[in-house]
């Protein structure tokens, strides 16, 4: 039976731990385990690449969830500061390293949902355990982050040479020369049934990160409400620094107080029902990224498979990623300068769009036609 070891940052409640995990990541991490337990005559095994936030961890943990197996490392925690941080995420790489060295065989595959740090250590990892290697792509940082071409063309340059590659978008594999062993999962595919909550009200959701930095899209949502009618409510839902949260509010408390009314509310970081309550009221789905369009093709905006997923019409820039996805028809495109003026103008043209808005058969449809890629790649490798 061949193993497929997939190391990821991932938590599940079967751990009992606390770890420090992106929300986004964790969601497309459970449609690609549960896309890889659908391969015949393999088993799963999900390597945690996430460090503790508050305790010590002595031990290793397996843990059995559904058909896959999870395994955690030991790990001290990322509150005692930086220097923690770097030593446990050594301490973490070496006790993967041993993991597989020890436990892959040549027939096996390991997957590697490509992280800033690890991926680093996958030539050291490739020169000693003899098995086949996916890269899970779903972002270049540096380009994220926009820290030039010269950062760009290095971090490439550690994901070189695998077996295979799973991108984020459509125009990775031409940029990594990876067209004939890769494929691309925009994110989870898994579709929501929930009907749709009606009042009086258009809700208008931001999901995402929350920052004031370079990726800013949360501040740019916030001023679309000063331009749209009293009929439309803004939400804001998602994670981010304390420090940039309370500017978030502070704005918001701006904004309503101009208003006269609650117009603008910050959901928190929410999950589980929470977050698909609130996805269930929302009609309109903004995704206000400000990344240059040539850094854009590093990347994916998650969010908006969120949002179409839950018949959310995403409103989004005019940049290649998405205007070369096949989900590109579903999606309203801003026209202009990505401005709070342009956005609630393209929202309020796309009105009558709203009626009727669904997206299960095209979402069904790329769901399957990936299962059957994804097949097709680990048969060839």
């Amino acid at each position: 039976m061949r193993k497929l070891f997939f190391i990821t940052s991932y938590n599940s409640d079967k751990s009992g731990r606390n770890l420090k995990c992106v929300p986004s990541s964790l969601t497309y991490n459970r449609y690609l385990i549960n896309a890889f337990e659908k391969i015949p005559n393999t088993t799963v095994e999900v390597l945690s690449s996430s460090i503790s936030r508050d305790k010590v961890y002595w031990t290793k943990k397996t843990a059995l969830n559904n058909k896959h197996k999870e395994i955690y490392f030991k790990s001290i925690p990322s509150k005692w500061g930086n220097w923690a941080v770097r030593l446990s995420l050594l301490w973490l790489y070496i006790q993967l390293f041993y993991f597989l060295f020890t436990k892959a065989k040549k027939d096996d595959i390991v997957i590697i949902y490509h992280g800033h740090g690890l991926s680093r250590f996958y030539k050291f990892y490739r020169r000693f355990i003899h098995c086949k290697f996916v890269f899970v792509v779903g972002e270049i940082f540096s380009a994220v982050w926009d820290l030039g071409v010269d950062s760009i063309k290095k971090e490439c340059s550690y994901l070189k040479k695998a077996d295979g590659y799973i991108f984020s978008n459509d125009i990775m594999p031409r940029l990594f020369k990876a067209e004939d062993i890769s494929l691309v999962c925009y994110g989870n595919y898994e579709y929501s049934k929930t009907s749709k909550v009606e009042n009086d009200k258009v809700h208008v959701l931001y999901a995402g990160k929350v920052s004031s930095k370079i990726i800013n899209d949360a501040f740019v949502a916030l001023d679309v409400i000063n331009y749209l009618p009293k009929c439309y409510v803004m939400h804001i839902a998602g994670y981010g620094e304390e420090k940039d949260i309370e500017k978030l509010n502070r704005r918001i408390e701006e904004i309503n107080s101009r208003a006269g009314d609650i117009v603008v509310t910050y959901e928190g970081n929410l999950s589980g029902t929470e977050y698909e309550d609130l996805l269930a009221k929302c009609r309109i789905g903004l995704c206000t990224r400000t990344l240059r369009n040539e850094l854009s093709n590093y990347c994916f905006p998650s969010k908006t498979l969120v949002y179409l997923t839950h018949d959310i019409l995403p409103i989004c820039p005019m940049i290649d990623n998405l205007l070369e996805c096949k989900l590109a028809e579903r999606v309203s495109f801003i026209q202009g300068e990505l401005t709070p003026e342009n956005i609630a103008k393209t929202i309020l043209k796309e009105s009558e769009r709203l009626h009727n808005y669904d997206n299960e058969a095209i979402i069904k449809k790329i769901d399957e036609d990936f299962i059957v890629a994804l097949k097709s790649l680990f048969e060839s490798i």
